[in-house]
């Protein structure tokens, strides 16, 4: 894809981090990105400081684990600016920081649900709608590309 102004790109994780750098990376090269983050001040604070930047943002409350929310997400970002050219699965969760051996069955669950069943949920939200974007995943410190 040479071209980026006016294409859509959807962020998962966008409110800070490596998935706000993309937002601010995309939005710098003219796309339209729908920012999504499951934390809603500071989505909605970076998504306001990007606005007033002349910026063409919009942030969308979303819980990447909920298969629900990102099929919701998607259909959102469809339906507002038609084709999602690129996702960025990139939220991401790490344990609860101490010893592993002393992380819980619910630290776990939680992690996979969001780590792992994130990027599932945004891979069968974006092929049931038939869309077809460049799909980047980085989640909790390791990135991999899923299509070209």
């Amino acid at each position: 894809m040479d071209r980026l102004e006016g294409k859509t790109a959807v962020v998962t994780g966008a409110a800070s981090g490596i998935g706000l750098g993309m937002t601010e990376a995309f939005a710098n090269r003219g796309m339209r990105v729908v920012m999504a983050d499951i934390e809603e001040g500071p989505l909605q604070a970076e998504a306001k400081r990007l606005s007033e930047a002349n910026f063409h943002v919009t942030p969308s409350v979303t819980d990447v684990s909920s298969a629900d929310d990102m099929r919701t997400l998607l259909e959102m970002a469809t339906e507002n600016y038609g084709a999602v050219q690129v996702l960025c699965n990139n939220a991401g969760v790490g344990g609860g920081g101490g010893a592993i051996w002393e992380s819980t069955e619910n630290d776990w669950q939680w992690v996979m649900s969001v780590n792992f069943e994130g990027v599932l949920n945004g891979l069968r939200a974006s092929m049931r709608l038939r869309a077809s974007p460049r799909v980047f995943t980085s989640t909790f410190r390791h990135a991999m590309p899923i299509s070209a």
